[in-house]
C-alpha cells in the first residue's frame, strides 16, 4: 500500500521570494494558485492572473465538489436534496464480499474481501497525495509572520497526514486529516512562550486559523472554514482533484496525531490481521448505529474500536505492548516527549477569564515498525475465530466496571482505581456532601455558591490591577514575575498534568499516571496511548455502552450459528429486532415520570387550593388591620383637634363619637384575631402533599 510521506520532497524543493533572514510580515507573495486555476486561453497563454478571477473560478467548482462523489454515490429517491445514500453502498459492498451459491469459502473470505473493496483506489491516493505537495508547496511560498527571522530553506514548513489514511484504514471517501509541522518546535511548546494577557499576537501566523484560512482559500480551496475555538484548532477544506472529491482538516503542529498514527501503524505491520479485523468492526459498528461521534446521540468513534482491536490482540499475545520499558531499552529506541499547545480556557467568573493552560509534555516514545523486524514470524489466527473472539472478550469477559482498556498498559488490563459509580449514585452523594456541608457550615448551596462568585470577581479586580501595575512597572518586574511563576510550579510537582495559570505557560513534564476524577461514572474507559488521562469513550452515555455489549453478544450468536456477513452487519435501520436499551429506558424513564406526576395530582391541586385559601385570609388580615389602622388614626385626630380648640375636657357628644370610633376599631381588631385564628385551620384542612421522587433512570 502506498504511504505518505508529505515533506518537501514533492516538488524538488521549497522556493520563496525573499530568502533572506530578515522577518516576515504576513504579506502575500504572488505566485499562480496551486488549486482550481483558470483554463489555459488559446495559443497556450494562461488565464487570468488576478487572484479575484482564479478565486471565482475555484468557487464556480463547489457545486462539483459537492455532487461528485467516488463509488457512484447518488441522493435517496423521495429524500432530502444532497442525502448520501449510505444504506446503497453499504448493501453494495456486502453484495460482492459475499460468497457465491457454490463457491467454497467462509466468514474470514467475506471479511477479507470486505477489506479489500474498503482500500481507495490507486487513483485515490495518488490525489491524496498530490493534494498533500502542493499544499506543502504552497505554503512555503507564503509569507507568514514568525516574530524572528525564518528561512523556509533552511526551515521548511511540511505537511503530513495522520488518521486512518497513515496506517492504511481509510476507505475512498474518508476525509483526509493534515498536520502543518513548526519546523522551530518539533517536540512542542517546551518553553513557556506566552502570558495570558496575548497570548494570539504571540504565536507565529501559522498558528492563527483566520489567517490560515486566507492562505487556503488563496491558494483556491474551495468551503474553507477556520474551527479556531475547538480543542484542537483546525481549518476545513475540499478540493476536486482528478475526479476525485478531498475532504480535509488541517491543524498547526499538534503532533500528538501524528505519534497516535505511527503507533498504530507500527502495530498494524507487526500482524497481516489487524487491519483486516479492524476494517470490519468499524463496518459492523457504523451498519449498527454504532459509529458516530458526533451525532445525537454520540456513538464511539473508530479510533475507539481501533484501541479495542489492538488491545485485544495484544491480550491473545498476538500483539506485543510497543510502549513497554524493556523493548524500548532493548531496541535503543530513544525517550521523546511532545509538549502540547497551550491554549487559553475560559471558566466560570471572571477570575477565570484568559487563564493559560499550560502545555503538558506526553512521554510519546515507542517502538516504531514499519515493517516486520527480520527474522519476525507473526502467530498463525484465524480471522473468523478473532472475530467472534474480539465480541465475546469485551460483551462478557472483559469487566469493564472494574478495569480500564489499556494499550499503553498491555497485555494485562489496566485496574480502576476508583469503580464505575453510576450517575444516580453520583448524584445521590453530591447531594449528601452538599447537605453535609450545609449542616457543618450553616450556610446554604445557594448561599455559597453566590458567596464563591463574589470570590471570583474580587479575585478578577485584584489580577486586573496586578497587571495594570506590572505593565507600567516594564520589563525587569516581567523577568522577576517569570522567575516567580517557574520556582511556584517547581514547587507543586511534575507529576501532576498542568493547571490554569492566570500569569504562566510554563509547561510540565506528565510522568506518573494518575487516574481522573471524572472516571468512576464513565462505564467504558478506553484510555488514548499518550495522553493517559484521556477516555477516547469519555462522551458515551453508559446505555450506549451497554448497547454495544448487546449487539456485541448478537454478533457473537450469529457467528456461532455461520451467519453470513451480510447477517451480522445488517443494517440497524433494517433490522425490525433492533430496539436500542438507551431508547427503552429514555421511554421507561419518560412513562414512569408522567404515571408518577398523574399519581401526585390530586395531593399537588389540594396543596394549591389550600395555599389560594391561606393566600386570601393573608389578604383578608391585611384589609382589617389596614381598617383598623385608619379607625385608630381617626380617633386620635378629632381628639386632639377638639382639645386644641377650647382648651376643656371634649363635649360628652364629642366623647360618644370618639367611644363609637373605638368600638368600631375595637370590632376590627376582633376580626383580625378570627382571621388570624382560622389560618392555622384552613392550612391543617389540606392534605399533605406527596414529594416526587427524581426517576433514577437517565436517558441518552
Amino acid at each position: 500500500m502506498s504511504t505518505f510521506l508529505g515533506g518537501a520532497g514533492g516538488r524538488g524543493g521549497h522556493s520563496s521570494g525573499n530568502s533572506s533572514l530578515a522577518e516576515d510580515v504576513g504579506a502575500s507573495v504572488f505566485s499562480a494558485a496551486p488549486f482550481g486555476r483558470s483554463t489555459p486561453a488559446v495559443g497556450g497563454a494562461s488565464g487570468s492572473g488576478s487572484w479575484r478571477s482564479t478565486h471565482s473560478d475555484a468557487s464556480a467548482q463547489t457545486s462539483a465538489v459537492k455532487s461528485a462523489v467516488e463509488g457512484g454515490v447518488r441522493p435517496k429517491k423521495g429524500g432530502k436534496k444532497g442525502e448520501v445514500n449510505e444504506e446503497s453502498k453499504a448493501d453494495k459492498l456486502l453484495g460482492e464480499a459475499a460468497l457465491k451459491d457454490g463457491e467454497e469459502g467462509d466468514l474470514s473470505t467475506e471479511i477479507m474481501r470486505l477489506y479489500e473493496l474498503q482500500r481507495p483506489a490507486p487513483a485515490a491516493i495518488a490525489a491524496r497525495q498530490h493534494l498533500v505537495d502542493e499544499l506543502t508547496h504552497w505554503l512555503n511560498q507564503e509569507r507568514f509572520s514568525w516574530g524572528h527571522s525564518h528561512n523556509p530553506r533552511a526551515a521548511p514548513l511540511e505537511v503530513v497526514p495522520f488518521g486512518s489514511i497513515r496506517f492504511g484504514l481509510s476507505t475512498a471517501t474518508s476525509d483526509l486529516d493534515l498536520c502543518l509541522l513548526d519546523p522551530y518546535r518539533p517536540n512542542g511548546f517546551e518553553e513557556k512562550h506566552f502570558s495570558s494577557q496575548a497570548p494570539p499576537r504571540a504565536l507565529p501566523d501559522i498558528y492563527n486559523m483566520h489567517r490560515l484560512a486566507a492562505s487556503l482559500r488563496r491558494a483556491n480551496l474551495t468551503d474553507v472554514t477556520s474551527i479556531a475555538d475547538a480543542a484542537v484548532p483546525i481549518c476545513k477544506f475540499k478540493v476536486l482533484i482528478d475526479g476525485h472529491v478531498i475532504e480535509a482538516d488541517i491543524n498547526t503542529n499538534e503532533r500528538l496525531g501524528v505519534y497516535n498514527s505511527r503507533l498504530i501503524n507500527s502495530y498494524c505491520n507487526l500482524h497481516p490481521l489487524v487491519r483486516p479485523l479492524s476494517v470490519f468492526v468499524k463496518f459492523w459498528a457504523k451498519q449498527r448505529g454504532l459509529n458516530d461521534p458526533s451525532g445525537s446521540p454520540t456513538t464511539f468513534s473508530s479510533y475507539t474500536y481501533i484501541l479495542l482491536v489492538i488491545s485485544y490482540l495484544q491480550h491473545l499475545d498476538l500483539l506485543p505492548n510497543l510502549q513497554n520499558d524493556e523493548l524500548i531499552a532493548q531496541t535503543g529506541t530513544p525517550r521523546n516527549r511532545f509538549f502540547s499547545t497551550p491554549k487559553a480556557r475560559m471558566g466560570r467568573g471572571n477570575a477565570k477569564r484568559n487563564r493559560i493552560v499550560r502545555s503538558v509534555g506526553w512521554d510519546v516514545t515507542f517502538v516504531e515498525y514499519d515493517s516486520p523486524p527480520e527474522g519476525y514470524s507473526p502467530p498463525e489466527a484465524n480471522l473468523t475465530q478473532l472475530a467472534r473472539g474480539f465480541f465475546h472478550y469485551w460483551a462478557d469477559e472483559f469487566n469493564m466496571e472494574r478495569d480500564i482498556v489499556s494499550v499503553w498498559n498491555g497485555r494485562v488490563p489496566l485496574p480502576r482505581e476508583k469503580a464505575f459509580t453510576s450517575q444516580a449514585d453520583v448524584n445521590r452523594e453530591k447531594h449528601e456532601a452538599r447537605k453535609a456541608l450545609e449542616q457543618e457550615t450553616g450556610i446554604e448551596d445557594a448561599e455559597r455558591r453566590r458567596q464563591e462568585g463574589e470570590d471570583d470577581a474580587v479575585a478578577a479586580f485584584a489580577e486586573q490591577v496586578d497587571e495594570e501595575t506590572r505593565r507600567a512597572d516594564g520589563p525587569a518586574l516581567d523577568a522577576a514575575v517569570a522567575q516567580l511563576d517557574a520556582g511556584d510550579q517547581a514547587a507543586v510537582g511534575e507529576d501532576r498534568p498542568g493547571k490554569p495559570d492566570s500569569r504562566s505557560s510554563s509547561p510540565v513534564e506528565y510522568t506518573e499516571y494518575e487516574e481522573p476524577e471524572r472516571w468512576r461514572e464513565q462505564l467504558l474507559v478506553v484510555q488514548d496511548p499518550f495522553i493517559l488521562t484521556r477516555n477516547t469513550a469519555g462522551n458515551v452515555h453508559p446505555d450506549w455502552v451497554e448497547e454495544l455489549r448487546v449487539q456485541m453478544r448478537r454478533a457473537r450468536d450469529l457467528i456461532d450459528a455461520s451467519a453470513p456477513l451480510s447477517t451480522i452487519c445488517l443494517a440497524c435501520t433494517a433490522d425490525p429486532d433492533y430496539h436500542p436499551i438507551a431508547f427503552a429506558r429514555a421511554e421507561a424513564a419518560r412513562r414512569a415520570k408522567k404515571a408518577q406526576r398523574a399519581e401526585t395530582a390530586p395531593a399537588r391541586a389540594a396543596a394549591k387550593a389550600a395555599a389560594r385559601t391561606a393566600k386570601k385570609a393573608e389578604q383578608k388580615v391585611a384589609k382589617a388591620e389596614r381598617r383598623a389602622a385608619r379607625a385608630a388614626a381617626g380617633v386620635e385626630g378629632e381628639s386632639g383637634g377638639a382639645s386644641a380648640a377650647d382648651g376643656t375636657v371634649e363635649a360628652p357628644a364629642d366623647d360618644a363619637a370618639g367611644e363609637a370610633r373605638s368600638a368600631d376599631a375595637g370590632e376590627e381588631g376582633e376580626r383580625v384575631d378570627e382571621v388570624r385564628e382560622a389560618q392555622p385551620a384552613a392550612a391543617a384542612a389540606a392534605p399533605p402533599v406527596a414529594q416526587e421522587q427524581p426517576s433514577s433512570s437517565s436517558s441518552s
